[in-house]
């Protein structure tokens, strides 16, 4: 039976049941009786002509419904028997679904894909599911830049679509420059990214915690999740990596698996050293970029040994090589354990199967009297701090302990008794590497500054902020129970730049701190909670007759004022009540350009109070009073082209009249948290300005 005749219901977008049970005949003379009443076409004998598109092979007409956009197609569904059909074929399906490039785990899509027999799977339905997916994500994303609340619920809504969100989110954030709310989709496209990694990061880790076993590249890939901003750098993407390098060996090593595992060990070692993973220098030891294994696989390799023996460990698993980490105070080494043959009647003990290697040093194995010194020297510990082992059935000393021999170990290690390190352990020892990163380099602002094209470009210097929440984050759920001071710093930092982790810290740190914090946490996330549903009080202009009356915004003011008046610096601006009548207005306007009199940086004002709103250390340590209207002026909160937030008095500010080129602070992502576009506006917290 021809495919146009065949009798078959009809079906609505969702694939649910519409009509049926009406011959094709019908169908396909209403369609062409009313293409023929619209346009008058009809033979001598009144018989109606096909509409030319219906002549066309089946073959041809598939080819040309794979040009239909995607909210289209399902009308294409719908305009006849035929149509619905060819148009329905699973192949054509799979072909939509396959314009997704990220999908959660449970699709099972790479599964689905490889399946010999596509009309045993539902591409239909799963592509379904995704347009859904898809249209709600925009709709949220849209209330989120145009709602000052509820944000942190809508984000909520994005982040449990999980890795689905990602295709959505990524066209968001590359959306071109002719779009009116270009700044703040970028912005917030970027958050719900970072969002939905962090949780990601956050579920690696709880699995680790709880004993399941995960591979070391994602388990210290999980703290690249809390830095990166585009969609595709993720911990797929470095395993991905991990895997190009393995083959690369393999393409240069021809017959390397008739290496036996010490010379295997020793290969890889010095083919890491070719494509240029070398030990970092002492001056840029310290480097924050170094904790980072996804930037050290694909930008920066230039690595700490931690890192470098988690990249050996990756690449030796996937040449089949059993080879761990084992981390010593101030050091980590690589254990390098080899098989025991088969049919092997005396077995060699697992002392002398294992060897050590220090990647980040040497290609070179470690003999054990050379660890044993670079360890007691590394440590300051002294050979007779531990006594001499003796043979117990002798009482004499044991000489396989005193001289290392070809696989004896020196009496040090005797005692220490080396052995692989858990995740664990290494997660928690990262953390304290960014840490000391940090502590070192100070907390200096780092400015996701954007090029086109630049969103999925490896960061070479991480946002500080964001590494050492990472690292507070990773030692609350892998290290100890939390101290009452971590937790402080944490809700810090949560509420100033991760608010939209306020469920992490209602549902998970609450099991992991003490009963004594729990009410001081419950308490932040509800303050946490009420500042996002209340809206923003308006910041009003007395325009009084004693104070000067502002200009409009000049030229300078090139953007468009968000919906999220938010101030970039940690102090909170008095409210309304507080302020005497008596005060002076601002004398600028929110967007204003602006050259710092004394320090002479470039920045833009995001907010402002009509008196400085800080406390009396912070006065006094910035010389306010000196000043030649001290304390009782206009106070600006800023941004500045390095990244920073800062609050600044009006006797400071130096407008910019004329910006060439819109300044550069239009590159900054973080300009999305308060301006949209390059055009002044009027919102909600300052609308006056």
């Amino acid at each position: 039976m021809p495919i146009s005749t065949m009798a078959s219901p009809q079906y609505s977008i969702e694939g649910s049941f519409v009509s049926g049970g009406s011959s094709a005949s019908t169908v396909s003379t209403e369609l062409v009786h009313s293409h023929q009443s619209a346009h008058g076409n009809v033979s001598s004998n009144n018989e109606p002509i096909m509409p030319p598109v219906l002549h066309l092979p089946d073959e041809l007409l598939q080819t040309i419904f794979t040009f239909v956009h995607d909210p289209d197609i399902f009308s294409v569904t719908l305009v006849c028997r035929r149509f619905y059909h060819l148009s329905s074929l699973p192949i054509s399906w799979r072909d939509r679904c396959a314009q997704f490039t990220f999908w959660e785990p449970h699709h099972s899509y790479q599964r689905k894909l490889n399946h010999s027999n596509p009309s045993e799977v539902q591409w239909k339905k799963l592509f379904v599911r995704r347009y859904k997916s898809n249209k709600q994500i925009s709709e949220l994303l849209n209330e989120i830049i145009t709602h000052s609340t509820d944000r942190i619920i809508r984000f909520e809504k994005i982040a449990r679509q999980g890795y689905d969100a990602k295709d959505c989110l990524r066209r968001m954030l590359e959306c071109g420059e002719d779009c009116e709310d270009v700044l703040a989709r970028r912005y917030y496209a970027s958050e719900a990214l970072a969002f939905i990694h962090r949780r990601r990061a956050i579920e690696i880790w709880k699995k680790i915690s709880d004993g399941v076993d995960i591979p070391l590249e994602e388990a210290l890939g999980a703290y690249d999740l809390f830095i990166i901003r585009g969609a595709n750098r993720d911990v797929e993407a470095i395993t991905r990596s991990l895997d190009r390098l393995a083959m690369e060996f393999r393409n240069q090593h021809l017959g390397w698996e008739e290496l036996t595992p010490r010379e295997l060990a020793s290969a890889v070692i010095m083919f890491m050293r070719s494509v240029g993973f070398t030990g970092a220098s002492y001056e840029n030891y310290h480097a924050l970029r170094n904790s980072f294994i996804g930037i050290c696989v694909d930008s920066n390799r230039a690595t700490l040994p931690l890192t470098t023996v988690a990249i050996f460990c990756a690449l030796g698993t996937r040449l089949g090589m059993d080879v761990r980490p084992c981390g010593f105070t101030y050091h980590v080494v690589a254990i390098v354990t080899e098989p025991v043959q088969q049919n092997d009647p005396l077995p060699l003990p697992l002392t002398q199967r294992q060897s050590f290697w220090d990647p980040f040093k040497t290609h070179l194995e470690i003999k054990p009297g050379e660890l044993d010194y670079q360890l007691r020297s590394t440590m300051g510990i002294l050979a007779s701090n531990f006594p001499t082992p003796t043979n117990a059935a002798t009482n004499t000393t044991s000489s396989s302990a005193l001289s290392p021999g070809p696989h004896g170990h020196a009496h040090f290690l005797h005692y220490l008794n080396p052995s692989p390190s858990n995740t664990r352990e290494l997660i928690v020892r990262v953390a304290r590497n960014i840490l000391e990163s940090v502590r070192l380099t100070g907390m200096q602002p780092t400015p996701t500054y954007t090029t086109p094209g630049s969103w999925d470009q490896p960061q070479l210097q991480p946002e500080r902020h964001a590494a050492l929440y990472a690292a507070l984050t990773a030692s609350v759920i892998c290290g100890p129970p939390a101290s009452t001071r971590l937790l402080e710093h944490m809700c810090t930092l949560m509420q100033r730049d991760f608010a939209c982790d306020v469920g992490f810290f209602e549902e998970d740190m609450s099991r992991l701190i003490s009963e004594d914090d729990v009410m001081l946490l419950h308490n932040i996330c509800n303050a946490v909670r009420r500042e996002d549903e209340t809206p923003k009080r308006a910041m009003r202009r007395y325009h009084c007759t004693s104070s000067p009356v502002p200009s409009p915004p000049s030229s300078s003011s090139l953007f468009l004022l968000n919906t999220s008046p938010s101030s970039p610096s940690s102090l909170s601006p008095p409210s309304e009540s507080t302020e005497s009548p008596q005060q002076p207005d601002p004398r600028y306007h929110i967007g204003t350009l602006f050259r710092h009199r004394r320090y002479h940086y470039e920045a833009v004002i995001t907010g402002w109070t009509r008196s400085c709103s800080t406390n009396e250390n912070w006065i006094r340590s910035m010389d306010v009073d000196r000043l030649k209207r001290g304390r009782h002026q206009p106070f600006y909160n800023v941004f500045v082209a390095d990244g920073s937030s800062r609050y600044v008095a009006e006797d400071n500010i130096v407008e910019i009249r004329s910006p060439k080129g819109g300044g550069i602070l239009g590159g900054f992502l973080c300009m999305g948290k308060w301006f949209r576009r390059f055009i002044s506006n009027l919102r909600e917290e300052y609308p006056d300005d």
